[in-house]
């Protein structure tokens, strides 16, 4: 249950036990990534509205000791939403059903802006125009 408290203080305290290895930061930032799926994926499968658009972006790389050597710098966009008809303009432009990040990349950091602008504008396939509340605002 969501509470103004983002942690029980059980919670609070087990995190701060829990020992930290610079040497081997790996199991640390795959918890850290599972706990923050677990959470986004309730979220939206408890309480998100039900037209709502997801858009989730990654904003870096995680360091060098858990990435490796030679780690691109693309980082991976998930469209998340139950509109069928925008998620097939998202599909015609590229993008894959599925968690996992297409390899290699197709898109540079800077080619999602045009591509969301272009699937937002796209009349709906029953030939109206989007409702104002379905539009991305600036």
């Amino acid at each position: 249950m969501l509470t103004a408290q983002a942690y029980t203080p059980h919670q609070l305290a087990e995190a701060l036990d829990a020992p930290v290895s610079w040497l081997e930061p790996v199991p640390a930032y795959l918890e850290a990534l599972a706990g923050s799926f677990e959470w986004l994926g309730d979220w939206l499968a408890h309480r998100a509205p039900p037209r709502m658009l997801t858009i989730v972006i990654g904003d870096h790389q995680p360091m060098a000791s858990v990435s490796g050597p030679g780690a691109s710098w693309e980082v991976p966009v998930h469209i998340v939403s139950n509109d069928a008809a925008l998620l097939r303009r998202f599909a015609a432009a590229g993008f894959a059903p599925g968690m996992a990040p297409m390899q290699p990349a197709t898109l540079p950091m800077h080619a999602p802006t045009p591509l969301l602008l272009a699937a937002f504008d796209a009349a709906p396939e029953n030939g109206s125009r989007a409702p104002p509340d379905a539009r991305s605002r600036p």
